[in-house]
């Protein structure tokens, strides 16, 4: 008898093991999601794009309205605009910005004669998170040692100190936490948050700030070239949470009107287009924003649309000293991404300016697009209509070709 189970034994042992390690195996798999058993309430709509299964998720909601104008203005300072406002000093001059609009500093420097341009003005930037800016740098970069940005008080004997040593040709963008900032009071020390608060108890904190220069530094028998946009701070997270964008976090900003309150800047930075995170997709609809256009360029609506692929429907205006509106397509053809006016035309009587604010509206139930225009966002006048299938549903946002714009008041609404 013993025998016999010892024969078998090392018969049928070895299979047994092996079948439960499969077993096991198999289980654990199951549990951490590398395979799955079919499952017939998690059915989804798949649309198969060779390998890739797309699932679109379409927004449940029966309306959608997003305003920035009740947000607090202390949300964002506006450290230099290089406006009629700022006296600013020394070597640098002040030109427009004709990438983004508005204003820059243009600075040159040769054989390290140290070129800053500074600014006397009083700033709280206690409530705020990060400092941003851009810097358009026209030379080699091997030729500058530093752009140094300061904050300090009015004599100048306590700041706070960043650094740019890597300046790369072209736009180089910065967002710089405070805490990455160095303090000086005789001794130079990189700022912590236990600094910033023993700071703002001696000779400088970020709640007392009276000075701004900008200073930027060739190496020896060099000369340079730069120009400095708009620099301001922002807390973190006020209308990030609101958009899907693929790009640059400088192609979205916070931004002042002219009553105070704030509103959406878009800028031509990188891939140009955003849409509505909390929407998702949507099919047949209303959607209108308030705009105000700030440079030449297009720049509008962007509606059943995917903002990673660039595909989608465009209502743009020509910008500032034009009359000029399009709707267009971006749609594959084959695998080919192609683009197609499909609407244009102009406003009579009118033009696009700095200080005049307007609504684009687009009304879409199946293959019919409608457009408006309307400068008090309730009488609208019709711009066009077109007929036209490719593409069904999608995200809604804003884009910019070129141009620069500020936004609010969004509302969408489903039919």
């Amino acid at each position: 008898m013993e025998s016999l189970f010892s024969k078998y034994s090392q018969k049928y042992i070895p299979i047994i093991l092996v079948i439960g390690v499969v077993l096991i195996g198999g289980y654990m798999l199951i549990r951490k999601g590398v395979v799955s058993l079919p499952n017939e309430s998690s059915k989804s709509n798949l649309i198969d794009v060779k390998k890739t299964s797309i699932v679109e998720l379409l927004f449940s909601g029966k309306e959608y309205k997003l305003s920035y104008k009740d947000i607090d203005p202390a949300s964002l300072v506006d450290i230099a605009l290089y406006d009629k406002t700022e006296q600013w000093q020394g070597s640098g001059s002040i030109e427009d910005d004709v990438t983004f609009g508005g204003n820059v500093m243009s600075m040159i420097d040769r054989d390290r004669q140290k070129s800053s341009a500074t600014l006397l003005k009083n700033i709280d930037l206690s409530g705020v998170d990060n400092v941003k800016f851009i810097v358009n740098y026209k030379s080699d970069p091997d030729n500058v040692e530093a752009l140094n940005l300061y904050f300090s008080n009015k004599d100048n004997t306590s700041f706070f100190r960043f650094p740019i040593t890597n300046l790369k040709a072209g736009m180089n963008y910065f967002s710089i936490p405070k805490n990455r900032f160095f303090l000086v009071e005789g001794q130079e020390v990189e700022v912590s948050k236990t600094e910033t608060r023993a700071a703002d108890k001696g000779k400088i904190g970020w709640d007392k700030i009276e000075r701004v220069e900008l200073e930027l530094i060739s190496r020896p028998g060099s000369k340079i070239f730069a120009d400095v946009s708009w620099i301001r701070s922002e807390k973190e997270d006020m209308f990030t949470p609101d958009w899907n964008w693929d790009g640059l976090e400088h192609f979205l900003n916070l931004y002042h009107t002219q009553d105070g309150k704030l509103a959406l800047n878009i800028r031509n930075v990188g891939r140009s287009i955003a849409t509505l995170r909390r929407v998702g997709s949507v099919k047949d609809f209303t959607f209108s924003t308030k705009m105000t256009s700030i440079k030449e360029g297009f720049v509008g609506l962007f509606f059943r649309g995917d903002y990673k692929t660039g595909l989608g429907y465009f209502l743009s205006i020509g910008g500032i000293r034009t009359s000029d509106w399009t709707l267009s397509k971006t749609y594959l053809e084959g695998l080919q991404a192609k683009t197609l006016l499909l609407l244009k035309g102009q406003l009579a009587n009118f033009e696009f300016s700095k200080d005049q604010p307007f609504w684009l509206k687009v009304s879409v139930k199946g293959d019919n697009i409608t457009t408006y225009f309307s400068l008090d966002g309730t009488n609208y006048t019709k711009l066009g209509e077109v007929i036209d299938n490719s593409i069904s549903s999608g995200g809604v946002g804003i884009h910019s070709a070129g141009g620069a714009a500020i936004f609010d008041d969004f509302e969408l609404s489903l039919k």
